[in-house]
């Protein structure tokens, strides 16, 4: 995740500085912005006819070496969060991720949870042991009960 005044995105460039250097000078667009993934839930709706449940979101972003301190950074992975959801066209978005610890861990116990039929509140609760206490998980939805169910 990458943070530039109060704008936030996922950098997807190469990590190795002469590549991402390269890419971005030539003027590569790498970043996945809100309205990128909004992009993406309309375009599924409309593949599907609108006859697909609204999706759930799970944003899981790692933070670069040069990112600001963890309160400014949970603070634009929650702002992202919460511009996805509002959009309207996801039934809830999970902001996960920034993990100080495991993130294979946290990424398990969203799994587990999942596949039990936890509610998707009752997943998050899990999770936040599981997390950097400075970055703990986030929901966004509708309501507290909801839970993921086949399609």
């Amino acid at each position: 995740m990458e943070v530039s005044g109060s704008s936030s995105w996922f950098d997807t460039s190469e990590e190795a500085p002469a590549v991402r250097g390269a890419a971005k000078g030539i003027g590569m667009n790498t970043g996945i912005f809100p309205t990128t993934v909004i992009g993406w839930l309309a375009e599924m709706n409309r593949s599907s006819g609108g006859q697909a449940p609204p999706p759930v979101v799970v944003l899981d972003p790692v933070t670069s070496p040069s990112s600001r301190g963890p309160g400014e950074i949970l603070m634009h992975r929650n702002r992202f969060a919460a511009s996805v959801y509002l959009d309207g066209i996801a039934m809830a978005v999970v902001a996960t991720g920034l993990a100080g610890r495991d993130p294979l861990t946290l990424q398990q116990a969203w799994l587990d949870g999942v596949a039990r039929g936890d509610s998707l509140e009752q997943v998050v609760h899990d999770l936040r042991p599981l997390a950097d206490a400075n970055a703990p998980p986030a929901l966004f939805a509708p309501s507290r009960t909801f839970t993921l169910t086949r399609f």
